[in-house]
């Protein structure tokens, strides 16, 4: 069974299916800026807003004090960024006009060091792994009536309906790094819940359709188009605490999107990103029968974004026990643990204390 998984930057169609699982936002550090030219002003201002951009999605925060740390980093981006190029791109044009160039400015911006900026402006770090979204979006099947008849017919957005809406949600994924997935719309997914239904809000119906996915967060949409131009929008959007509600209209339909996408991003990032207090703790891993499945879990605790160092303690029988220095609080540890499939958690030993078995 597969899903479209828009992760992130990455846009890539992955296999996914039957667990909630984090997915990988690939270019989390890389930033795409319109420029005047291919001159040093134009590289200075490009890279000043593309190291904005990768701050906003790498910290999971949409504003910051422009003093001090992230107002000196302004002043020289070339400190953290280790590769440019230009690339010339057509911009749309209406039809019968003349196409015309525009030039791109791409950016590859080094991790360590804005995680370094970050963690110097006492700001959080958001990693590279994130949930997932899982989006139900209906919106009328334009031209088949009136846009405003409430007999239109509807439509569930989809990776196979390329169009406007999907570009404009790819285009709010890329800008806050939050990958999303679009349901199969199989013959199972549409016995279980209509457009119609999506539509309306029933979100009794929408919940039993998402189950096969075990999404980590959900959002459901409604888009219409306003009489005279523009965008109306209905949004619901739940994160494993209850449903919220968000209405909005706007121009275009990148600016409806932006809306929810930045409310799910807010929470998640308020949830997930680490920031930069330190603590000790003990890790009890059970399930390591053997040299390989300790060197596995090992690299893996290591890679979580949260952990700042990890040793071995002691090992008896087929439980390991380490000594982890980590960053943020032991909640966001569990959270971010609890998004793979890799270690399941089992008790609280103590204050301080976690045991987990390790699943291969």
């Amino acid at each position: 069974m597969k899903s479209l998984a828009i992760a992130g930057t990455a846009l890539a169609a992955l296999a996914w299916a039957g667990a909630a699982l984090a997915l990988p936002v690939r270019d989390l550090y890389e930033a795409e800026v319109l420029v005047a030219g291919e001159n040093a002003l134009a590289l200075q201002e490009g890279a000043q807003q593309g190291l904005l951009e990768v701050l906003v999605r790498v910290s999971g925060r949409q504003q910051f004090d422009m003093e001090g740390p992230i107002e000196l980093a302004l002043q020289d981006p070339r400190a953290y960024y280790y590769q440019y190029s230009y690339e010339t791109r057509q911009a749309p044009a209406a039809p019968g006009e003349q196409p015309e160039e525009q030039i791109w400015l791409k950016l590859s911006f080094e991790a360590k060091a804005l995680s370094a900026l970050l963690r110097e402006a006492e700001l959080p770090v958001w990693g590279t792994n994130r949930p997932a979204v899982l989006l139900w979006i209906a919106s009328p099947v334009l031209g088949a009536a009136p846009a405003s008849a409430l007999g239109t017919e509807k439509q569930l957005l989809s990776a196979e309906k390329e169009g406007p809406l999907l570009n404009a949600f790819l285009y709010q994924s890329k800008r806050r790094g939050l990958p999303f997935l679009l349901p199969l719309l199989d013959l199972e997914d549409t016995t279980q819940i209509s457009p119609d239904e999506v539509w309306d809000g029933i979100l009794a119906r929408v919940e039993a359709a998402s189950r096969r996915y075990s999404p980590d967060a959900m959002l459901i949409g409604r888009v219409q188009p306003k009489g005279g131009g523009g965008w109306w929008g209905s949004w619901r959007y739940e994160l494993g605490d209850g449903w919220r509600r968000l209405d909005n209209a706007t121009d275009t339909l990148v600016e409806l999107v932006e809306a929810p996408m930045n409310a799910l991003a807010d929470s998640l990032a308020a949830r997930y990103a680490i920031d930069s207090t330190t603590s000790a703790i003990t890790m009890k891993v059970d399930g390591i029968d053997g040299a390989a499945a300790y060197a596995e879990a090992s690299r893996y605790l290591e890679s979580l974004t949260p952990v700042v160092s990890t040793w071995l303690r002691a090992m008896q029988g087929d439980q390991a026990e380490f000594d982890m220095q980590i960053e943020g609080q032991q909640e966001q540890l569990a959270e971010i643990i609890g998004l793979d499939a890799r270690m399941r958690f089992l008790a609280r030993e103590g204050p301080t204390a976690l045991r987990y078995l390790w699943i291969r």
